[in-house]
């Protein structure tokens, strides 16, 4: 699947973006935080510069998050306006704890209200969960704090990882938010 034109798309931190055709990188953009707006015009511009449209798009590397509520929100919305109109294009959801898991390990990322989001591999399984900070010394295991991330380290995860990745169901298709009962509608 590393043929065609795949668009790695991030918003968990910053708005960034890599455009790549027939494995070779086309071009990057790494926006401002907060700003989708520069996202989006950069992603035309860039898309018609090499002479495509997001029609053209043969798959989507996703950044599921965690991350910022407002940037995953965003994405999650463009990729599914944009899969919906273009039925062909393939989505890999890749969580961004993924890139820096490790056998054994534990990789956090800060939550905020004094929790970190984790993720533990054991056996090659992946297990997400929401634990305080304060509980790390606790797990007795070793633990990395993940750093910002690129599109070209999701990129470079899913080339890695091609073999073993399967194209994400979009109409189930969900962010990892780092709260997430404070996205969800709850009925009285």
């Amino acid at each position: 699947m590393g043929e065609g034109v795949i668009l790695v798309l991030s918003m968990s931190d910053r708005p960034s973006f890599l455009l790549v055709k027939d494995n070779n990188v086309l071009c990057e953009f790494l926006g401002e935080e907060g700003n989708s707006t520069a996202f989006f015009v950069a992603l035309e511009r860039d898309l018609k510069k090499h002479g495509l449209s997001i029609e053209d798009l043969d798959a989507i590397v996703l950044d599921a998050g965690p991350g910022s509520f407002t940037g995953l929100r965003i994405s999650f919305a463009a990729v599914k306006v944009w899969t919906f109109l273009y039925r062909h294009i393939r989505v890999y959801s890749v969580s961004n704890l993924s890139v820096w898991a490790r056998e054994g390990l534990i990789v956090v990322r800060p939550a905020g209200r004094g929790n970190v989001y984790a993720m533990r591999n054991e056996d090659g399984r992946c297990e997400f969960f929401l634990i305080p900070e304060s509980s790390l010394e606790e797990i007795g295991k070793t633990v990395i704090w993940a750093q910002r991330i690129e599109p070209k380290m999701l990129w470079h995860y899913f080339q890695k990882n091609l073999n073993t990745l399967t194209p994400s169901n979009v109409e189930t298709l969900l962010p990892l938010y780092i709260y997430p009962d404070d996205c969800s509608v709850h009925k009285t």
